[in-house]
């Protein structure tokens, strides 16, 4: 889920910053994803927290900041740990839009009059995605890593939570057993990754 909600953000903010090149909502929009990617998050959830009990004291809808089992369980844990990785696509997908819209194909997309809502959304949009794909593999393990603090911090009974009891316990079969599967989803998502990447880039096949 976070994976998804960082794509979701991510390819959109990294394609309106594109476009808004060196401009006020550029700056903007960068310097908050910078942010995002900068702060880590056991600093970012106590800040979420405060919020959280800043709407419970006002009477306003909260979300429960620990535990597991119903769907609002889902959305802090989620947030936090998709947050970091908005950043870092957003910022690829800016700079991935702005190296495509300086190819000789899209000058002449454009001197042949097509569209301008055409020439972004089927030839730069869809070229700038092939090093989105590159980064999954990366970004999922940079998502398991995270799943440590995050399962900690907000009390989740997962793979990450129990690998650090078991680190306390020096309980060293349970700490391989999680290493290893851990290691396993990330080695299983590179494979996707390569897959995905040649099915999308003809040139890939052709090598």
């Amino acid at each position: 889920l976070a994976l998804a909600l960082s794509v979701l953000v991510g390819v959109p903010a990294g394609v309106l910053a594109a476009l808004w090149q060196n401009t006020w909502r550029d700056t903007t929009l960068m310097g908050v994803m910078l942010a995002l990617y900068s702060v880590p998050s056991f600093v970012i959830i106590p800040i979420v927290w405060v919020i959280d009990l800043g709407l419970y004291n006002a009477g306003l809808p909260s979300l429960p900041v620990a535990g597991w089992g119903t769907p609002q369980h889902l959305i802090l844990p989620v947030l936090v740990l998709a947050a970091a990785n908005v950043g870092f696509i957003s910022r690829l997908m800016r700079n991935s839009v702005l190296e495509v819209m300086r190819q000789d194909f899209i000058r002449t997309a454009r001197a042949k009059g097509v569209s301008e809502r055409r020439v972004i959304g089927k030839h730069v949009l869809r070229n700038a995605l092939l090093p989105l794909l590159t980064v999954l593999g990366p970004s999922t393990a940079f998502l398991v890593t995270g799943a440590f603090v995050v399962e900690n911090l907000f009390a989740i009974p997962g793979i990450g939570y129990l690998a650090v009891q078991s680190i306390g316990q020096r309980d060293y079969p349970v700490i391989q057993a999680t290493t290893i599967l851990l290691a396993l989803a990330v080695v299983v998502m590179n494979l996707l990754t390569d897959l995905a990447y040649t099915l999308a880039d003809p040139r890939v096949r052709a090598e």
